[in-house]
């Protein structure tokens, strides 16, 4: 069950309410309850802070091979009006770190259960143990537990693939290889290609998230 900010604000009220009234006050244990549900409350205040941040500039995944390579790069203001405004391609930049908002998690979990619930037993029994494609983990994560995307998993909205590179992606329905190309005469809708060539954002939802394939196992 998720816990509501009114909800923890009433129960701050409640327990102050009863230490008002009572003359020496509450004991050691609701004095720690209410730290606790204060700490969380204002946990919760911060985090909605954060995510109700605009970005104030955005760079590219070009951009940032450049500055690793010459020292040097372009930082451009937002602008959404631009008709080549792309935020798939584009890494937002904000005053202060931005949480990854929920949807993004509930998305990779799903995607990553519909993968595993595909393949025979026999199969699942030898994928290598990738981030993302644990049952366990996504299972935890529909049901609201799990915290954060597991480390491997990537959002396109923070960087791309180098270009030309198989990546597993996920686009919240669908998980499978693909590559990404950021050549200037390809639509944005044709930058994602699978293994077999095929525009993935024309037959399927965009891409959201991508990782890097596993090693493959040593075959003796």
């Amino acid at each position: 069950m998720s816990i509501s900010k009114e909800w923890l604000k009433s129960k701050i009220i409640e327990i102050e309410s009863t230490r008002d009234e009572i003359p020496f006050g509450i004991d050691d244990e609701d004095s720690d309850t209410l730290a606790v549900l204060k700490q969380a409350l204002a946990d919760r205040e911060e985090l909605e802070r954060l995510r109700a941040q605009e970005p104030i500039a955005w760079t590219d995944e070009q951009e940032l091979r450049d500055l690793a390579k010459h020292k040097c790069a372009y930082l451009f203001t937002v602008d959404r009006e631009n008709p080549y405004h792309d935020p798939r391609r584009q890494i937002t930049l904000y005053a202060e770190p931005k949480p990854l908002a929920a949807s993004c998690i509930t998305s990779v979990a799903r995607a990553a259960l519909d993968y595993i619930d595909a393949l025979p037993d026999e199969v699942v029994a030898t994928l290598p143990v990738m981030p993302g494609f644990d049952r366990d983990w996504a299972e935890d994560a529909l049901s609201g537990n799990s915290p954060e995307i597991p480390d491997g998993w990537i959002p396109c909205s923070e960087r791309m693939p180098d270009p030309n590179t198989y990546v597993l992606v996920c686009n919240g329905v669908w998980v499978g290889m693909g590559k990404y190309n950021d050549a200037e005469y390809f639509e944005n809708c044709e930058r994602w290609q699978d293994e077999h060539g095929e525009f993935i954002e024309l037959i399927h939802h965009p891409v959201t998230h991508w990782q890097l394939l596993p090693t493959a196992p040593e075959v003796k």
